[in-house]
C-alpha cells in the first residue's frame, strides 16, 4: 500500500490516512501550525471535500457534473461559488470564473484545439505542439522528438 508517513531533511514529517481504496483521508504535519486537512469523496471517486482538522464543516467544496467534470469550489461554510467552469457536449471547456473574472475558451469548429483563452490567442505545429500564446508575447519551440527545447517569454 502507499507510504503512511514520511521525514524529511529537515526533520518535518507527514503522516496520512487512507481509505480502503488507497484515497488519502487526511494528511497531518505533526508541527505545531502544520498542515491538516482532511478529504472527502463521492461514490465515482471524486474528491468533493477538503476540511481543516477539528472543523466537522469543509473549508472548499467541490461539484462535478454527471461526466465527472469539475464544475465549481464552492466556500464550505456558505456554498459561495469561488471558481466555476462549463462544459460543451464533446467535453471542450467553454468557461472558468476565477473569482469575479471569467475567461471564456474558444475552439475552431473543426477541432478540440484551443484557440483562445479570455481572447489571447494560441497557435500550434503540426505535431499538435504550442508554439505561441498571444502571438509573441510566449514562444515554445521542439526538437524533432516532440520535447520542448525553448520557452520564451517577450
Amino acid at each position: 500500500g502507499p507510504a503512511a508517513g514520511w521525514t524529511y531533511g529537515n526533520g518535518r514529517t507527514l503522516a496520512r490516512q487512507y481509505d480502503l481504496d488507497y484515497r488519502p483521508q487526511a494528511i497531518q504535519d505533526t508541527r505545531p501550525g502544520g498542515l491538516e486537512v482532511g478529504f472527502g469523496f463521492d461514490p465515482a471517486g471524486n474528491l468533493t471535500a477538503l476540511t481543516p482538522a477539528g472543523n466537522t464543516t469543509p473549508e472548499i467544496g467541490l461539484g462535478y457534473d454527471t461526466l465527472g467534470r469539475l464544475t465549481g469550489l464552492k466556500d464550505g461554510s456558505t456554498g459561495t461559488l469561488i471558481d466555476g467552469y462549463s462544459y460543451d457536449a464533446t467535453g471542450n471547456r467553454l468557461s472558468a470564473k476565477v473569482g469575479t473574472a471569467t475567461q471564456t475558451y474558444r475552439y475552431p469548429t473543426d477541432s478540440h484545439r484551443l484557440s483562445a483563452v479570455a481572447g489571447v490567442a494560441r497557435t500550434y505545429d503540426a505535431t499538435g505542439n504550442t508554439t505561441a500564446i498571444g502571438g509573441t508575447a510566449r514562444q515554445y519551440t521542439y526538437d524533432t522528438s516532440g520535447r520542448m527545447t525553448q520557452a520564451r517569454r517577450a
